[in-house]
């Protein structure tokens, strides 16, 4: 948290207010991967095998590598190294399609644990996928699980169903985000729209003199931080991220 001021900036506007915040985890009050759910997780409740495309085994405890990864898809390779190099807490999660997310940050912008450095792994993963279902394949530099248990234990961390904003269910943002700016934008009036990255940066505006111009502010303010990578995630307390806005994002940023 002694880092938390540094991912602030606050830019006062006289139609009202704008923030960006960058490079964060997600909030605590959500709940960690189980250690073995068996497939009774918030995800498919009869999970189908991950296609391992690499037909490389792994075991819990394995060191994580580009040899037993199970995933083809160049984005997650290329940066697979960076990863491995990266310091303090992170999280691979893999998707059933064989998409997934490489979860890390720098001594800059570090998760507050591991627990949340795994949600943010889950939560990206589910975006990253076109909205399928997850499960966690590392925590640091190490395989979670056994192939067999990794196989049920996919889920889904992002309720698409929920249409109504509330602070306790948005994603990717941290604890600093969650107490600190996350209630500018809850009690901002109307008027006002939230953008997000997977990856924890975003902006908001509250007080604009219309919806139009409050969304436009928030994609504008989350892009200049995040060119190309920005979510639309809620106008005025209506949750508008869905189905389609994330294919979209899929198809722009991930689709191989």
């Amino acid at each position: 948290m002694t880092n938390s001021l540094k991912k602030l900036t606050i830019i006062f506007f006289s139609l009202g207010l704008m923030v960006l915040f960058q490079n964060c985890s997600p909030a605590s009050t959500k709940t960690a991967p189980p250690s073995n759910n068996n497939g009774s997780g918030t995800g498919d409740p009869t999970p189908t095998p991950n296609p391992n495309p690499t037909n490389n085994a792994f075991t819990a405890g394995d060191a994580v590598s580009s040899q037993n990864i199970p995933t083809d898809k160049s984005y997650m390779l290329n940066n697979l190294s960076n990863y491995l190099a990266a310091s303090g807490f992170k999280a691979i999660a893999i998707a059933q399609n064989g998409y997934g997310y490489l979860m890390y940050g720098d001594t800059d912008a570090p998760s507050e644990n591991q627990t949340i450095a795994s949600v943010r792994a889950m939560e990206a993963c589910q975006i990253a996928s076109d909205n399928n279902a997850c499960s966690l394949f590392a925590e640091g530099n190490t395989v979670k699980y056994d192939e067999a248990d990794f196989n049920q234990n996919f889920q889904k961390f992002i309720d698409l169903s929920v249409s109504t904003y509330s602070a306790d269910n948005v994603p990717f943002v941290n604890e600093a985000i969650y107490t600190n700016t996350l209630p500018g934008y809850t009690n901002g009036g109307t008027n006002k729209a939230l953008a997000l990255t997977i990856d924890g940066g975003g902006g908001f505006r509250v007080g604009a003199p219309t919806a139009d111009e409050a969304e436009a502010d928030a994609m504008n303010q989350c892009e200049q931080a995040n060119p190309g990578f920005c979510l639309l995630y809620s106008i005025n307390d209506q949750v508008v991220l869905d189905q389609a806005a994330i294919t979209s994002f899929f198809n722009a940023n991930f689709k191989e």
